[in-house]
Formats: structure tokens, C-alpha cells, sequence
């Protein structure tokens, strides 16, 4: 509802792919993306929070999964540091979405900063196209012919845009891996109402397309969502605090070499990481340190004052 109220408000638009800011969240968290009809999450790990690495090799040369609450969860990589180019071409061959992310520090050197990285993937792979995370959640399928003018589809993800690369009509059928919870409210194509058919754990949906022709292909999950405005404001004082902190190391930290240094040492430290007891110990030692500090300036400063007078 916030981020209706800022598009409204920007005229920005956004779209419903989460991105974790440190790992994955648990796979409840993941459960409660589906069921709000989120399109998908992107994570620097596939395995969430407390849950058991898969034995299957097959799970981690995929860019997408589906392992977890049957949410696509789509791997990321770190752009700050050299990137290595043989992992560009095992995913391009793969055909994997290559994910590149960074922090504040990623252009301090430069706004060319990514250019070898780019670079690196625009020869490894002919035709890339550059993408935001929404079109790529809605293009995250599998498409293998029959050779008889069918196709069939292996769903990623539950909201995606289908198109006929040939040249005649042709019949997709749809596939996609169902947990079923939750239910299954509703299924459209192209803003239609489609019907569907159940088969054990997954769904299968049929789409006639003209040649070339697009069209969008939706599951909707049944939920308690409230559409109502919600105010932008945070209720939380933590959440301000840590807001503004947040703002201040962006905006103004980043300005000078040492704060930027002090953000640098903070994170390779993983000082961010404190749990709350640790935070609010630090915060404490803060608030005592920094007032002795500055009455021992005081004093020596007024002590200074008097030898002057003195002299």
C-alpha cells in the first residue's frame, strides 16, 4: 500500500520482486510473498534462513528456484569486486538471468565503474538485453516444442508475459509446480478468466497464441489483502531511527573520504549485523563517552584560557 502511495505520488513505477537486504528471510517469509502475489525475490543465497541445503546439484546451477514455499527466489551476484567471467558464461549457457548488485561504495571510483563488468557480459552473450527485475520475474519460463506446433511451458513464476517466437500459431501448454498453498483464486489469460487443470503437485494451463503474439498469464492466490491507503509514516521509533541513520550515511557520510571509510568499516566489520542488546550497549557507551569527551575539551580548553591570562 506504501509503495501505491509512491507511485502515486512519483509517478515511479515499481514492481512486486523483493530483495532482501543481507541473505534470504526464512521460507515463511517466503510463503507470505506468494500468498500476497508478489512476483519474486532476488538473493545473493538460494537457501533460506534455517533451512537445509538441498543435496541436488541441479539447485544451484539454476538461477530460479522453486525449492522454497514454491516461490521463485532468483540468485544474485556482488559487482563491487572483480567479476568472475567464467561464471558469466556457465549462467549465459545455462540461461540464467544474470543479477548484478552493489552498495554506496560501487561508483567511488568512478560512474564507469561497472563498465567491465557489462562489458564482460554483452560479448559473452549475443543478444543480452538489459532488464528490470520485473520483466524479468515475468519471463521466467521454460519453453521446449513438440516439433507439431506445440509447445510446452515450465511456469517459474506465477504472473508472466508468454510469447509465440514463431512464425504460425501455436498451443503452449502451461506447467507449473503447486504446493497449493494458498489456494489458487484465480487463473487469467490475457485478462481473461482461463480454466485449469490439476495434476498432483502441479497445474497445467493451455494457451492458443497467433504467430508472434503476447500475452500475459496470471495465478492469483487466494489472501486477506486490504487495498485501502495506508499512511507512509513509521509508527516504529527503532524504524525512524534507523531511517534517518540510513539517510545520513548516504547522503551526507558519502560526501567526505572519511565517512566514507567509517561506512567501510562499519560493514567489514559487520558492525550492522549486532543483534539489539549490542546496539543499544554501543548507543549507551555512546551517550557517556561522547559527553565526557566533550568536557574534557572543555577543560582543557578553559584551562588554556587561564595559563593565557595568566602569561
Amino acid at each position: 500500500a506504501r509503495m501505491e502511495l509512491f507511485t502515486q505520488m512519483t509517478g515511479v513505477a515499481y514492481s512486486r520482486v523483493m530483495v532482501f537486504p543481507h541473505g534470504i528471510a526464512p521460507e515463511r517469509t517466503l510463503a507470505a510473498l506468494k500468498k500476497y502475489n508478489f512476483l519474486a525475490t532476488a538473493n545473493s543465497e538460494s537457501v533460506p534462513l534455517g533451512a537445509t541445503p538441498p543435496s541436488d546439484i541441479l539447485f544451484y546451477l539454476s538461477g530460479v528456484s522453486l525449492r522454497f514455499a514454491n516461490f521463485p527466489s532468483l540468485k544474485r551476484y556482488g559487482a563491487e569486486g572483480p567479476v568472475n567471467r567464467l561464471n558469466i558464461a556457465v549462467n549465459s549457457f545455462l540461461g540464467n538471468p544474470l543479477l548484478f548488485y552493489g552498495h554506496e561504495d560501487l561508483f567511488e571510483r568512478g560512474v564507469t565503474a561497472f563498465n567491465e563488468t557489462a562489458d564482460s557480459a554483452n560479448r559473452i552473450t549475443a543478444g543480452i538485453q538489459w532488464k528490470d527485475l520485473g520483466y524479468i520475474a515475468r519471463h521466467l519460463y521454460r519453453l521446449r516444442s513438440r516439433g507439431n506446433d506445440n509447445y510446452d511451458v515450465e511456469m517459474l513464476s506465477s504472473d508472466l508475459e508468454l510469447l509465440n517466437p514463431a512464425a504460425r500459431e501455436a498451443t503452449f501448454v502451461l506447467r507449473k509446480k503447486e504446493n497449493f498453498v494458498p489456494r489458487i483464486a484465480s487463473v487469467s489469460v490475457d485478462g481473461r478468466t482461463a480454466q485449469f487443470e490439476t495434476n498432483g503437485d502441479e497445474i497445467s494451463i493451455s494457451v492458443r497464441l497467433a504467430a508472434h503474439q503476447s500475452v500475459p498469464v496470471q495465478i492469483a492466490y487466494e489472501n486477506d489483502l486490504q487495498t485501502a491507503p495506508a499512511s507512509p509514516a513509521k509508527a516504529s521509533f527503532y524504524v525512524s531511527v534507523l531511517r534517518h541513520v540510513s539517510d545520513f550515511r548516504d547522503i551526507t557520510l558519502s560526501r567526505f573520504s572519511w565517512g566514507r571509510r567509517l561506512t567501510r568499516f562499519v560493514y567489514r566489520h559487520r558492525l550492522n549485523e549486532l543483534n539489539m542488546e549490542q546496539r543499544n550497549l554501543i548507543v549507551g557507551l555512546l551517550l557517556l563517552l561522547i559527553p565526557s569527551g566533550l568536557s574534557a575539551w572543555w577543560i582543557q580548553k578553559r584551562a588554556k584560557r587561564r595559563k593565557l591570562a595568566a602569561a
